[in-house]
């Protein structure tokens, strides 16, 4: 018998590519999954969507737009409550092969020290390309980057899991008595490096991180690096990611690279675009006045 494993996917105004994540998952070879749609108080109509296209899968409207983490926080507490032993996070923007979960279940199985798993995720539709075949957190530059960013799927070694710091909340399988030590996602970040706040928060618990590479799925890339909405929350959250790290040498070092690099790039912001120079200006204001959580960002949408 599987353990039971709940698929958490956040859904906010985008039906169509949810429905088409959720008949993928329905697809899923493995014997003990339920899926779980959460709402994130979509205006699009999307939960008469989703309700009409799939429906036998459970579906939790939040009411309001929560962000990331606290519209997956309450996916996962359903999931939790009804006694999944793992919770998969997936984005809605996915596609999975249907031999995708095993592998990691298998893993997670495999080593009890470890408290989440991920696999390969190539784009879509250039599914060959590589987008995630582990990561790492560097604190030094409050970030954490993936590995084999664009690299042919076909370079991959795919027989060995690896130890690896990071792994995207793209997807993310986590053991529940886990999230039951370490805790879910931290609400206050909203969206944007709360997994890495996550995956960093695991391993100070004594936990080890999967990357399992045989697992794949794909993954519709939307760029959004030049919005101001995702430059706000990318310098907030960045701050305040930093700011907790436990090495007080490593908490100056990221801090100092943030604003040294902010202070680099601010002139040509001010002069190509000023939306985003103003975005960055806003977070770094709402995190040193500890205006976390949603802040402003949805302002800058």
């Amino acid at each position: 018998m599987r353990s039971p494993t709940t698929a958490v996917i956040l859904n906010y105004n985008n039906a169509a590519e949810t429905i088409e994540c959720v008949r993928s998952l329905e697809r899923s070879t493995y014997p003990n999954l339920s899926i779980l749609v959460v709402d994130n108080g979509s205006t699009d109509g999307s939960e008469q969507l989703i309700r009409g296209a799939c429906p036998g899968v459970e579906i939790l409207q939040t009411g309001r737009n929560l962000g990331f983490a606290a519209g997956n926080n309450a996916g996962i507490a359903r999931a939790l409550a009804r006694g999944a032993a793992y919770v998969l996070i997936l984005n809605n923007d996915t596609l999975v092969d249907p031999h995708f979960l095993e592998p990691m279940v298998e893993a997670l199985e495999a080593d009890h020290r470890a408290a989440a798993a991920g696999g390969t995720i190539c784009y879509h539709p250039e599914t060959e390309k590589v987008w995630y075949a582990g990561g790492s957190i560097n604190p030094w530059r409050a970030s954490a980057f993936v590995h084999h960013l664009d690299a042919p799927y076909a370079s991959l070694d795919l027989e060995h899991t690896v130890s690896v710091s990071f792994i995207t909340g793209c997807m993310m399988l986590v053991r529940a008595v886990a999230l039951a030590t370490a805790g879910t996602f931290d609400e206050r970040f909203f969206m944007y490096l709360e997994d890495t706040n996550l995956c960093a928060r695991l391993q100070s618990h004594g936990y080890r991180l999967l990357y399992v590479p045989r697992t794949r799925i794909y993954h519709r890339i939307k760029h959004r690096g030049d919005r101001p909405l995702t430059m706000y929350y990318m310098v907030r959250n960045r701050l305040l990611f930093v700011s907790e790290v436990p090495r007080a040498l490593q908490r100056w070092g990221g801090t100092l690279y943030l604003y040294a690099t902010l202070a680099a790039k601010m002139p040509a912001w001010l002069v190509t675009n000023r939306a985003l120079s103003r975005a960055a200006w806003m977070g770094v204001v709402d995190f040193r006045a500890r205006r976390l959580h949603q802040g402003r960002g949805l302002s800058l949408a």
